[in-house]
């Protein structure tokens, strides 16, 4: 991977529990400061809902978040990689008709790293018994910045994520 040419998206999970949207708005900062040190290109923020359908949708947000998780999924299988228990598959019951439907609970926060349109890593996923988080997405991304002097890393220079600096934020609403 060429650090230059790598992108970011960071899909967070509407709505989190108490004390969540911390890491949630940690976990941004920390990829804002690798997009400053050239590391990423671009980071996209993307917001969705807490599961997404197998079956086909006619909401665009709906088929967004199960197209993204498919290729996901796709990512995890060519090598031998697994996106649960992370991603949680179940059956769901709908309360408008009698159907039942495959749906995959998403994790609070999804790193996906991509150079170029080709999808690089996904985080989280688990490798046999171990589970690479998304702090492991980011830490090897940290890894790949050039040395500084700066303290890029002190917890007090954290910017903002609302100061939207070069990232796209892409809003989809909860589900």
């Amino acid at each position: 991977m060429t650090p230059s040419q790598l992108r970011a998206t960071l899909k967070l999970r509407a709505f989190p529990p108490h004390g969540i949207a911390d890491v949630q708005r940690r976990t941004v900062a920390r990829l804002h400061r690798l997009a400053d040190v050239g590391t990423l290109a671009t980071i996209d923020v993307d917001v969705w809902g807490s599961h997404a359908v197998a079956d086909s949708m006619t909401d665009h947000e709906c088929a967004a978040s199960t197209e993204a998780v498919s290729d996901f999924e796709r990512w995890a299988e060519s090598r031998g990689y697994t996106l649960a228990p992370a991603f949680a598959y179940r059956e769901c019951g709908s309360m408008i008709d009698d159907e039942t439907r495959e749906v995959t609970v998403v994790p609070l926060v999804t790193l996906a790293v991509y150079e170029g349109d080709r999808l690089e890593a996904v985080y989280p996923h688990a490798d046999g018994d171990r589970v690479r988080t998304v702090g492991d997405g980011i830490e090897a991304l940290e890894a790949m910045a050039p040395p500084s002097d700066d303290r890029s890393d002190d917890p007090a220079r954290e910017r903002d994520p609302s100061e939207n600096r070069g990232e796209r934020l892409l809003v989809t609403p909860g589900r």
